[in-house]
């Protein structure tokens, strides 16, 4: 699967190649082949790399003029600071988030506070209170433009002054092979697709899907993308239900599809998303949502018409909802069908031009 900022990126820069434009990519992964999330390498790497980087785009803007540097998020306040001092108007620095590190991390130490299922470690505490918040608040005030993905994040920055008049929304878009798709089997009940982390609520999907399994006996969960080997997934779960269970830790993306197709209810009690693109590829395969009220996508889902919301943790009202979506196909092709036709003309082309004729309103 194409996750997180490298994923949102490449969708991006192919639908700016198909309108005519040339884009030139740059990923923290270029510099080295990492293997494993706990690579000290990697570890090193972060919270350097906008030094790193520095120094490569400065020999491309000699070759090549440059209309616009897009960093994402924290990443380009070194080359905010170096425009400001030595280039002033030209190129424009646009940050583009898929998530602020702020909402995040305000998120994250709130969820340690109330389940001890959330660690954070001291080294990670440590970059960001005093690293990596501090990049992402100097790239804010050094960008020209910046670009972030919910309107809730556009109401976090828009109580400070100095960035209310430069904060776009973009949402992201889907892929057009979500959007093209046949052969609906539906032989399957309840889909959840993310990391196997707490911050993805994984530990309310279970109590969830337990509580579903002592209405309906016998219930299928499919967990997709966990990242994880299928025996860390298993042990969160009773041993009695773990036959219920399927679990795929990665799959591209013409896999992903066929999976949406196959499955009816998209269960997703996540605690934090900047948007949630696999929510949006869930509405594309016409599959009945039940997301967590506060996440981004919650912004073009209305409960009741084209997917249903509850709040956070609210482990009695998933399964309220699940429940109600189990027992009533034709509400799970209703919703589905509404889902569909909200995020139908919701392609990276869409995205692409939005970003496009914002830069230019920004250059003028």
């Amino acid at each position: 699967m194409a996750e997180g900022t490298s994923g949102y990126f490449l969708y991006l820069k192919r639908s700016l190649q198909a309108l005519g434009h040339r884009v030139d990519l740059i990923f923290r992964d270029s510099f080295i082949n990492f293997t494993g999330e706990n690579s000290v390498v990697r570890a090193m790497l972060f919270p350097i790399f906008p030094i790193l980087i520095l120094p490569i785009i400065f020999i491309k803007m000699l070759v090549i003029k440059y209309d616009a540097v897009v960093i994402s998020s924290g990443d380009g306040f070194l080359f905010g600071l170096w425009k400001k001092i030595f280039f002033r108007k030209k190129p424009l620095f646009i940050m583009l988030s898929h998530g602020l590190e702020h909402l995040l991390w305000k998120q994250l130490t709130y969820e340690k506070k109330i389940d001890a299922a959330t660690r954070i470690g001291l080294k990670q505490a440590f970059f960001m209170s005093f690293v990596r918040l501090l990049e992402v608040d100097a790239s804010l005030l050094l960008s020209d433009s910046i670009f972030i993905v919910s309107e809730k994040e556009k109401r976090h920055l828009g109580g400070k002054r100095f960035l209310k008049h430069k904060v776009n929304v973009l949402y992201p878009g889907i892929d057009d092979i979500f959007l093209t798709q046949k052969n609906i089997t539906r032989d399957r009940e309840l889909l959840f697709v993310g990391n196997w982390v707490p911050l993805k609520g994984v530990q309310y999907l279970v109590k969830i899907f337990l509580e579903l399994l002592n209405k309906f006996n016998t219930l299928s969960l499919t967990v997709i993308g966990a990242n994880v080997k299928e025996e860390y997934v298993l042990q969160d779960f009773p041993e009695y239900s773990r036959k219920f269970v399927r679990i795929v830790p990665t799959m591209s993306q013409q896999g992903l599809s066929k999976e949406y197709l196959r499955h009816r209810i998209f269960l997703f009690p996540s605690l934090y998303e900047g948007f949630s693109r696999v929510a949006m590829e869930a509405m594309a395969s016409k599959m009945a949502v039940c997301v967590t009220e506060s996440l981004g996508i919650s912004e073009i889902i209305q409960h009741g018409l084209n997917g249903f919301l509850a709040p956070a943790r609210d482990v009695l009202r998933f399964t309220e909802l699940v429940s109600k979506l189990l027992d009533d196909e034709k509400l799970c092709d209703f919703l589905g069908e509404n889902a569909f036709n909200t995020v139908k003309e919701m392609d990276w082309r869409r995205t692409a031009d939005i970003f496009i004729n914002s830069i230019i309103k920004t250059k003028k």
